[in-house]
């Protein structure tokens, strides 16, 4: 494999070494934002006394935190190359001390990490240039290096989730532009599904016992499904949606995601293990956005994501266990484009991207409950 170069820059957003991770790699369809504007990083106590972390990669044009565990943040970072305003989008950690390692699979002009597990195992997709639209998957492992993620006959491959033990689910595009579900084992080992009947199939997120919840297309209807370690599908749909998308599912099964009501407007729902359907809609906002959940371990789950209000403003929320919604924004987003949660952990740590008055770039935040 090639070798491509990695930077790590220090607290104070100084070059502090080059390294080199082995690459391979592709660009994808998360729910990216890198279009919402540069601070400095910093601390912020908020009204509900939660603590703010803002951040950028040195040099960027936008930044945006992605992902999250117990130690890191993993997520994107734009630069302008040239005079004609090309945009390139790489991928960074943010290391518990602070520091930030960027990094990219060989060749690749747009990336996007799409998830990342307790052990720093991080999967997303690349593009590279003059590949006709075609999208990679890779795997970046804790030591730097970075292998793709391959299915047989794919034209594009969409690495969407991995769980605790490296099991990895997404969905691939034939040259027919039909999409398909994957399942890739920890030895590389891949198995096809599809939801039976489906046109198409997406896989979201995948737990740590296996089940796999995503969304499938019937016609014009896309309909949420929840598969089953043994290999049973669960379908369903949110009561009077005209569409369903899930966005990920907890170790106990419990799956939240986003909903089209009849008048084409975005509500969130919570799924819980044994079917029953949760609405949830973010106080002051008038379309609602799921984008993460964690389980606690008093058998709830804490649900967050963002509304937006009637100027188009983004509002973060978080949901605790008993149902009660709060919303937030981080400091010196409540006159720019707002606040976008994108991940959260174990410990209710919220990462996201917000923009401030200026609107012309996003910038990284990390919410500390």
């Amino acid at each position: 494999m090639d070798r491509a170069p990695s930077v790590i820059y220090d607290y104070l957003g100084n070059p502090k070494a080059f390294v080199m991770s082995i690459s391979a790699g592709r660009m994808g369809r998360g729910i990216a934002i890198l279009s919402i504007c540069c601070a400095a990083g910093g601390w912020w106590a908020s009204a509900s006394a939660a603590e703010y972390i803002t951040f950028d990669v040195p040099g960027s044009t936008s930044t945006e935190a992605n992902l999250i565990n117990a130690a890191d943040v993993a997520g994107t970072y734009s630069l302008t190359k040239n005079n004609h305003g090309a945009v390139t989008v790489h991928g960074f950690i943010r290391h518990s001390d602070g520091t930030i390692e960027s990094f990219d699979p060989v060749d690749s002009v747009k990336m996007y990490p799409t998830a990342m597990n307790g052990d720093g195992i991080i999967i997303g997709e690349y593009i590279i240039r003059l590949n006709h639209g075609r999208v990679r998957g890779f795997m970046r492992s804790p030591d730097g290096s970075i292998a793709d993620i391959r299915v047989q006959n794919a034209k594009s491959i969409y690495p969407a989730s991995i769980n605790a033990a490296g099991w990895v689910v997404g969905d691939y595009e034939l040259f027919d532009n039909s999409f398909h579900a994957f399942l890739r084992a920890p030895d590389g080992s891949i198995t096809t599904f599809q939801v039976p009947g489906a046109d198409s199939t997406s896989p979201v997120s995948i737990n740590k016992s296996g089940a796999i919840a995503g969304d499938f297309t019937l016609g014009n209807s896309s309909h949420g499904f929840v598969r089953n370690p043994d290999g049973s599908f669960v379908e369903f749909d949110v009561p009077k949606a005209v569409q369903t998308y899930p966005r990920a599912i907890d170790n106990a099964g419990r799956v939240v995601g986003s909903y089209f009501d009849r008048l084409y407007k975005s509500r969130a729902f919570l799924r819980e293990a044994d079917g029953k359907i949760i609405k949830i809609e973010a106080p002051g906002t008038e379309q609602t956005f799921a984008a993460d959940l964690s389980a606690q371990r008093n058998g709830t789950a804490v649900v967050t994501g963002y509304g937006l209000d009637s100027a188009n403003h983004r509002i973060g929320f978080i949901r605790n266990g008993q149902g009660e919604i709060t919303t937030f924004q981080v400091p010196g987003s409540e006159n720019g484009g707002g606040t976008s949660p994108i991940s959260m952990n174990g410990q209710k740590w919220i990462v996201g991207a917000y923009s401030d008055i200026s609107c012309c770039s996003t910038h990284a935040f990390i919410r500390i409950p």
